[in-house]
Parts: C-alpha cells; sequence; structure tokens
C-alpha cells in the first residue's frame, strides 16, 4: 500500500476543498491515486448534497447580467440557508459562472436550465455544497428578449453585501437613464404590473365587488351615486398603486411614471423583478 504524505493530501484538499481527514480517508480508500479520490470524495459530496437538498434556503443573491449588444437581459435567483454563505466569495462566483453560462446558451427560464443544465454545472454546485455545508438552489430565471437593441435598464439593491432585490425594464425606444430609473422604481415600489390594461378583469371586478360592499356598509346614509363614485376613487387609487404606470416617479412626484414616459413618447414593454424570500 502507497505511503500517504502531507504532500498528497495537500494536492488533494486544493482540488476539492474537502476537509483534512476526509481527503486522507479517500486517498487510503484509492490507494495514493488523486482521481480516484477526487472521485470518491464526488460520491461522498453526492450522498452530502443529497441530505441537504431537503433543507430550506431563504437567503442567497440576485444576479442581473446583460449581453453586449442587448438581445438578451437575465436575471436570476440562486438561494442558500444563511447570509453567511451568500456573502462568501465561492458562492458569489458560482452565480456569476452560472449566469455567464446562461447568458450564452439557449437557456431562458428555469425548466430550461433544469432541463440543459450541463453536468459540469451540477457537479460544481455539489462540491460547492459539500465545501460551504449548505443547500444550494437555483429558484428562478428569466431573461427578456431585446430584439431591436432599445434601451434596457437594471438595478439592484444590495443590504449587507448581498444583492437581495433586481429589477430589469425594458422600453420600446432609446433612453438608457429613464430605463435604469424605472428599474429603479420597480425594485422600490414593487408594482405588480406595467398597466391597468395588464391587470386581468377579474381581478379589478373582486376588488370592485369588496370595495362596494364596504363602502355601503360605511356610507349607508349616502345615495347610490356618491358611494359608487367613492369606490370608483378607491378603485383608481388600488390600480395606481398596483401599476408602474400608475406611481409617481421616484425622481420627480409630482408627476406619474406615464406621463413622464409620455414626455419622451415612450413604453414599458416589459419588467421583471426578484426578491430574495418571495415566491
Amino acid at each position: 500500500m502507497k505511503d500517504i504524505t502531507g504532500e498528497d493530501i495537500k494536492i488533494l484538499r486544493n482540488c476539492t476543498g474537502a476537509g483534512i481527514m476526509d481527503c486522507k480517508k479517500a486517498l487510503i480508500f484509492s490507494n495514493g491515486d488523486i482521481d480516484k479520490a477526487i472521485e470518491e470524495l464526488k460520491k461522498k459530496g453526492i450522498i452530502l448534497a443529497e441530505k441537504k437538498s431537503c433543507r430550506k434556503t431563504n437567503e442567497g443573491l440576485i444576479n442581473i447580467l446583460i449581453s453586449e449588444n442587448k438581445r438578451k437581459c437575465l436575471i436570476i435567483e440562486v438561494n442558500c440557508e444563511t447570509d453567511f454563505v451568500a456573502k462568501k466569495i465561492e458562492f458569489k462566483n458560482y452565480v456569476f459562472s452560472l449566469s455567464d453560462y446562461i447568458l450564452k446558451n439557449d437557456i431562458y427560464n428555469i425548466e430550461d436550465f433544469n432541463n440543459l443544465c450541463p453536468k459540469f454545472l451540477e457537479n460544481e454546485k455539489i462540491n460547492l455544497i459539500s465545501r460551504l455545508g449548505e443547500n444550494i438552489c437555483v429558484k428562478k430565471i428569466n431573461c427578456i428578449i431585446n430584439e431591436n437593441g432599445y434601451s434596457v435598464g437594471f438595478y439592484m439593491h444590495y443590504i449587507n453585501e448581498i444583492s437581495k432585490i433586481g429589477a430589469i425594464v425594458l422600453l420600446n425606444g432609446y433612453n438608457d437613464e429613464l430605463a435604469h430609473d424605472l428599474a429603479m422604481q420597480v425594485v422600490a415600489l414593487n408594482p405588480d404590473y406595467i398597466s391597468d390594461c395588464d391587470i386581468p378583469a377579474s381581478k379589478l371586478e373582486y376588488e370592485k365587488n369588496i370595495l362596494l360592499f364596504k363602502a355601503e356598509e360605511l356610507y349607508k346614509n349616502k345615495s347610490k351615486t356618491v358611494v359608487h363614485k367613492i369606490v370608483e376613487g378607491q378603485l383608481e387609487k388600488f390600480v395606481n398603486d398596483m401599476t408602474l404606470y400608475g406611481q409617481f416617479f421616484i425622481k420627480d412626484n409630482k408627476k406619474l411614471v406615464k406621463d413622464i414616459l409620455s414626455l419622451y413618447n415612450l413604453k414599458v414593454l416589459n419588467m421583471v423583478r426578484f426578491e430574495i424570500g418571495l415566491q
């Protein structure tokens, strides 16, 4: 049997990031063969990853990447268990590597990723789980396709060095500064829809019925005309709060976003927002 030296253990640790005793056991098992020892540690790492895969991942980070020609705009959320791991450079580098691969390949959503994820990325995740000791999960992926090269803005909000919230906004024309400002607004104020046209009719009808029921109880002495006007005003506020167009512009609280866009003859074609901890 080959003698296991400190140098052998050091080489294996540098390759895998595994602990000293794990490396020594793997080298003894493989009779000093580094490649076989790595495979043995991978097997143990896979078992470790499977054990950890049921653990909740409520922390992590958001990353945004835009291709050079602005055609593909990627936002991704990768989760881990604690913000301690989310801050680690190994975790961040994994997210950056993952983002770069997705941007350069035909992956546009989480379903594509789950079906097309290459083995080397899966192995990288398994090894990272083994080294960091936490479950890691690619939770959400969204790609906006910008066929015409229009202005696209993005913004990420950091809390304790971790990008917790991110947003992308695509315009139907050219104004990079406005696109960036609107992405900042989407991060800060979290609109559910771009405009009132995007709100499902069933949702509006449901909200209107609730408001009407409350108003009829509260204003029993008022005429139906007055009650309906009150409800119309409340419904308008509800729509404005829910939509980007209905919100006051983050850089000018006297003007609505739709009015700012109108000044430049622009529209928002698409927006997407991710936030760590939200479904």
